[in-house]
Parts: structure tokens; sequence; C-alpha cells
């Protein structure tokens, strides 16, 4: 599926785009599609910032989105990993930081 071009940067302006997207008649598939590209997108201008090299390791709920991975890689021009426990990274940081402020007193 051909992603369909989302060019809201704004959250309510890209659901507002949605809804005249769907009123024109655009397939909800090449939406979404849309959707998850202007994510990756978005993530990659990031990522670039960064002077990153790869491959990436992608954590958080998302990194379970393989559409959104590819995409990503494809915007970013490296290799993308994620683990199957990613959307736990979080929470294994968040907890390993209260441990050892705890073991500090």
């Amino acid at each position: 599926m051909e992603p369909h071009a989302i060019t809201s940067m704004c959250t309510v302006f890209a659901e507002s785009e949605v809804i005249s997207l769907r009123s024109a008649g655009v397939a909800p598939e090449a939406i979404l599609a849309g959707v998850i590209n202007a994510m990756a997108r978005r993530s990659a201008n990031f990522i670039g910032r960064l002077s990153a090299q790869g491959p990436l390791l992608f954590t958080g709920g998302v990194s379970h989105c393989a559409a959104f991975a590819r995409m990503l890689e494809s915007h970013v021009g490296m290799a993308v990993t994620t683990h199957p426990d990613a959307q736990f990274a979080g929470a294994i940081g968040a907890a390993l930081i209260g441990q050892r402020q705890r073991r500090r007193g």
C-alpha cells in the first residue's frame, strides 16, 4: 500500500487532514500508512540531529509496528533492530534508576 502524504506537523491539523482525506474517498489503509510514514520521517529528522551511526535499537511499544520500523529504516538509511521485549525498556530503565537511588539512601 502506497502511503498517502500527511503534511500537517500538528496533531490537531493532522487529524483534520485525515478526516478530509476520508471524506475525499482515500482508502483508510493509505491514510494509516501515511500517518506511520510521517511519524517515521519526523523520528528520522530527530535521529539525524544526533549524528547516530547504525544499527539503531528501536524500543517502546511502537517498536512492534513492522511498518514503522521499515519506514524508519528507509528514512535514516541504516539498519533498525528491535527486541521482543522492547516495550519494557523504559520501565526497566526506571526500575534500575530507582534501585540505584534506593541504594544511595
